[in-house]
């Protein structure tokens, strides 16, 4: 029984520290540079100038897992430059603004590492003031760099002419999907919208309601952008950011003979609002275990109070002369 009860035991801890991480991405680019880097033309002669040996295109893109019951930070780092010279995270400063190198990276693509964090680095990393910087030969200091920021959220909606409000009267056999990403430190919206809706007439997303209600346009689609497929980004204020989060915003796409939705959908969340903690499967797994240590304790006084009631038995028998000895 105590073995079974160290197992739960562990089974928690584990559970708890699998689940207890943040996430955080970094887009390298060169125009996050300050100053961003000059670059010269490609040659085209005798006459040029150009001696950059790293011609381009200079992108990269980092994912961070931070342990909060270590204090660990770990790194996968992908870029495309030939001939780095060094690689570090920096902080703290915002976007727009340099800092001194705190952590050295690899150089080598894909770069993985890790690094226990101070507490005020844990604190930069949350406020989004760390970020990656590379330089190289021709850039020493810095071809690309990348605020290190929490992961964007992810929307989704599944469009019907079911779904639309009021009811249609006419058509009601098209579809479509559309996947939203949301970054919280930015308020930047973007979205990928497939939809088999012909000669649409306008669409947009529109909100606050719930997917009974309607609501005015807060993000027009137009022309020739919103057939087949729809895709772009915008920055919400806070109050549509907030309508986000409450899934009270909704896609819809209008034609002639729908003017008010030939098709809708409402906006859902998908991923984890906060960007770290507890996941919905862990969460499960926790109650489960929780559950089943119960039942193991309670079935565990249940026998003892088996056996004790078992030994009076016997101790009043043996006393009284009617005890017989158990049969083994």
């Amino acid at each position: 029984m105590a073995r079974l009860l160290k197992a739960l035991v562990l089974l928690c801890f584990f559970a708890f520290v699998a689940a207890d991480h943040f996430e955080y991405v970094a887009d390298l680019t060169t125009d996050q540079q300050v100053p961003p880097p000059i670059i010269p033309p490609p040659e085209t002669g005798n006459n040029t100038t150009n001696t950059t040996t790293n011609t381009g295109p200079w992108t990269g893109v980092g994912v961070f897992w931070f342990d909060t019951s270590s204090n660990v930070l770990n790194w996968t780092i992908t870029h495309t430059i030939l001939d780095v010279t060094g690689a570090h995270i920096h902080g703290p400063a915002a976007r727009g603004a340099n800092a001194k190198p705190l952590i050295t990276l690899g150089t080598k693509s894909p770069i993985w590492g890790n690094a226990t964090l101070s507490s005020d680095q844990w604190d930069w990393l949350q406020n989004g003031s760390l970020y990656v910087n590379i330089s190289c030969a021709d850039f020493p200091t810095g071809v690309i760099r990348g605020q290190i920021e929490n992961g964007p959220l992810t929307f989704e909606a599944v469009l019907s002419s079911a779904k639309v409000v009021p009811a249609l009267t006419t058509g009601g056999n098209h579809n479509g999907t559309a996947v939203f990403k949301y970054k919280k430190d930015t308020k930047v919206l973007s979205w990928d919208i497939v939809h088999n809706v012909p000669n649409p007439t306008g669409a947009g997303i529109h909100g606050p309601a719930e997917d009974d209600e309607t609501a005015g346009v807060i993000v027009t689609f137009t022309g020739a952008s919103i057939t087949p497929e729809i895709k772009g980004s915008t920055t919400l204020t806070s109050d549509q950011e907030e309508a986000l989060l409450d899934e009270k915003l909704y896609v819809q796409i209008n034609t002639t003979a729908n003017p008010t939705g030939e098709v809708r959908g409402q906006i859902i969340f998908t991923g984890e609002k906060s960007g770290g903690g507890l996941s919905t499967g862990v969460i499960v797994l926790i109650v489960f275990i929780i559950i089943a240590a119960v039942l193991a304790v309670g079935a565990f006084i249940f026998v003892q109070i088996k056996k004790r009631r078992k030994q009076r038995f016997e101790v009043i028998g043996s006393q009284s002369g009617d005890y017989v000895p158990p049969n083994f």
